[in-house]
């Protein structure tokens, strides 16, 4: 699996059998995915800078797009998605709801997180995460509250037997 920045306060996630594009919007070309998970609730769905008609993830329930099953989380009109992307346990939130909901937060391998604001550690150690990749705006003041040097890139990629054993932070630029 590939996690890739995009324009503005997205992520592309490229799995094997599909492609995710978690809040994508702004940028020039459109994204070509197969699915548009949305964790910031309050993008209208006429802002998705998006090819074709992609099935939109857009709160609480069952989802499923090529073979790949998430499940949307929902309370206090915040959300979270969770589920196996290249047989990876993978949670996507934003920083401000996993703060705000606490109990929407699921043991992960991979935590895809939307630094819309600063945290407390223990909100993200319950993630209890081998790596946690960050983008958006406060990704610096995250990734100092984990006490991990993070490693920056444009482009990160992982498998299941890839995985570290101690906690890793990329931020992605």
């Amino acid at each position: 699996m590939e996690v890739t920045k995009l324009a503005e306060k997205g992520v592309k996630i490229k799995g094997k059998a599909a492609v995710f594009g978690v809040n994508p919007i702004g940028g020039r070309a459109k994204n070509v995915v197969d699915a548009v998970i949305l964790i910031d609730r309050t993008i209208p769905l006429s802002s998705l800078n998006v090819d074709e008609n992609p099935v939109v993830f857009n709160g609480p329930g069952e989802y499923e797009v090529k073979g790949v099953k998430l499940t949307g989380l929902g309370k206090n009109g915040e959300v979270a998605y969770l589920g196996k992307i290249d047989n990876v346990d993978t949670f996507i939130i934003k920083a401000s709801a996993a703060a705000k909901a606490k109990d929407l937060l699921k043991e992960c391998q991979l935590a895809i997180i939307d630094a819309d604001a600063e945290v407390e550690e223990s909100v993200i150690a319950g993630l209890n995460a081998n790596v946690v990749v960050l983008f958006g705006e406060k990704v610096e003041e995250l990734a100092k509250v984990l006490g991990k040097t993070p490693n920056k890139t444009a482009k990160f990629a992982i498998t299941k037997d890839k995985l570290p054993s101690e906690l890793e932070v990329v931020i992605l630029e």
